[in-house]
């Protein structure tokens, strides 16, 4: 009877998935019954994706209509839709999370800004930009992010020429850079919690790869628990520095909270915003600030610090990746950058361009709020369901930014689109990331650190077919780096920052 049961449900679905798919009318993929293009999406992604891609690109409006569980979407080429679904705030075509992100980010009692609604999501956005816009980075951040990058680099080379895969030693690098300023008093020089933190952050990470079963030893299951260890430690950092600054913002329920007076809150204020506790210092002097209008329990200011802590060393390690490729083959590129600040002009618009060039994420879903139609570059009308899922290819990304061509000529050139990394590198609307400044930041400083520390870079075993991770990545990254004659680096007021365990992406090394 059960079974039954089950298969008339069954066929009930695929009917109806099959029905949704025939009424769209644009060109189509072969159809295939559910579960079976999840099955090919997970374990062939490239496969999948091609196929599509093959058919928007035989069309004049550039789109093919594909099903994924029941789910009707479209893949498109197409420039004016593509900046169609992007530039809209989110307010008709809204990112699509990623599955397993239910499990590694939806808890009942977490407030952060994945989950938040828009309204309150522009409160929360407000404070984290006091310590996270452009200017507050450069002014407290950015020579320490050029010296943790530079350090970490002399330390894989130490005085030799190094082989090395840098999609795992680029995402060790930046785990580490992301640890120096969360909260240095804790980090700075307690290397073997910092190496602690950052296998957690990997496995973290690596959660978005797995099967969706959020149980050991499946590796969903490793990955809440990695996050888990890494909120715990947080929450006893939190109670410290409350205990150091007297601050009560984060304790719960509201109504047993007593804030101080504007005077000690002040001064309470400043002592939070001390270098020694970094970006969650920082957060906490925010909701210090404004009373925790927002109503932040201790855990939720953990899982935003473990939020941005990922986020920082995901898809940015991706355009390390790319950057690195492209100046193996541009060694003039490399030695123009030599000797340059890290937010000088050439090396400001080589980051933009770098991305605009090859945006980490630009394959994320979005789907439809509501029935709407946006217009091709042929003029055709394309019309979208509601909850219609659009995707974007590869390809067509490299035709919507219009100097994605020019790139190879001039990478210091100033873009003339630079509202392309803004919507499709990170995001539009009131869920853009929030931590779009930092990784400029942490990219721009990279970009100087590399370039004074590095002579030359020769591509050993590069493939550059996209692979998933969980953001895009060449296939294979394996470098040669010629270390510079000359280091020529400043010394830092804490020289110990970025010491640690550099083997996580060390191959070998070669006199």
């Amino acid at each position: 009877m059960l079974a039954t049961v089950i298969l008339s449900g069954y066929v009930v679905f695929v009917v109806s998935a099959l029905i949704s798919y025939l009424m769209s009318p644009l060109p189509k993929v072969m159809w295939l019954p559910p579960p079976l293009p999840l099955f090919f999406l997970v374990f062939f992604p490239k496969q999948f994706w091609e196929r599509i891609r093959r058919v928007a690109e035989k069309n004049q409006e550039g789109v093919a209509c594909f099903q994924l569980m029941g789910q009707r979407g479209i893949l498109m080429e197409d420039r004016a839709l593509i900046r169609g679904t992007t530039r809209d705030g989110g307010k008709v075509f809204k990112i699509f999370a990623h599955p397993n992100a239910r499990w590694l980010f939806y808890t009942a009692t977490q407030q952060n800004l994945i989950v938040l609604p828009n309204d309150m999501h522009s409160t929360v956005r407000a404070q984290y930009q006091t310590f996270l816009s452009m200017d507050a980075l450069k002014q407290n951040n950015g020579n320490d992010l050029y010296l943790a990058q530079r350090a970490w680099i002399d330390a894989t080379l130490n005085g030799k020429n190094a082989i090395i895969d840098v999609r795992v030693w680029s995402q060790s690098l930046l785990a580490h850079a992301i640890l120096t300023n969360i909260c240095p008093k804790f980090l700075q020089l307690n290397l073997d919690l910092r190496k602690k933190f950052c296998c957690d952050i990997q496995t973290f990470t690596l959660g978005f790869l797995s099967l969706p079963i959020p149980f050991r030893p499946f590796g969903l299951g490793r990955a809440i628990a990695a996050g888990e260890r890494i909120i715990a430690q947080i929450i006893l950092w939190i109670h410290e520095i409350r205990q150091e600054t007297g601050a009560v913002a984060g304790i719960y329920p509201k109504e047993e909270t007593k804030f101080s007076t504007n005077e000690q809150d002040t001064a309470i204020c400043s002592k939070l915003k001390s270098s020694q506790y970094g970006f969650l210092g920082h957060w906490m002097a925010e909701l210090e600030r404004t009373k925790n209008a927002i109503k932040f329990t201790d855990r939720d200011i953990a899982i935003n610090m473990l939020d941005m802590a990922f986020a920082a060393q995901d898809a940015t390690n991706s355009a390390l990746c790319f950057c690195v490729a492209y100046l193996s083959t541009r060694p003039d590129i490399l030695q123009r950058l030599k000797g340059q600040a890290y937010d000088a002009q050439d090396v400001q618009n080589f980051v933009v361009n770098l991305l605009n060039n090859k945006p980490p994420v630009p394959m994320t879903l979005r789907f439809a709020l509501k029935q709407t139609q946006l217009t091709a570059s042929s003029g055709v009308k394309i019309p979208f369901a509601k909850g219609e899922l659009v995707v974007h290819s590869i390809e067509g990304i490299n035709k919507v930014w219009e100097n994605a061509a020019k790139f190879d000529l001039d990478p210091f050139a100033s873009s003339s689109d630079p509202g392309f990394v803004d919507s499709m590198v990170f995001g539009s609307g009131a869920h853009k990331c929030p931590g779009k400044s930092y990784a400029i930041i942490a990219l721009q400083t990279f970009v100087a650190a590399f370039a004074d520390a590095i002579d030359s870079v020769q591509a050993i075993n590069y493939d550059p077919d996209l692979m998933y991770y969980p953001t895009l990545f060449p296939k294979k990254s394996t470098f040669k780096f010629i270390q510079a004659a000359s280091t020529n680096l400043p010394q830092p007021s804490t020289n110990q920052i970025i010491v640690g365990d550099v083997s996580l992406g060390l191959l070998s090394v070669s006199a």
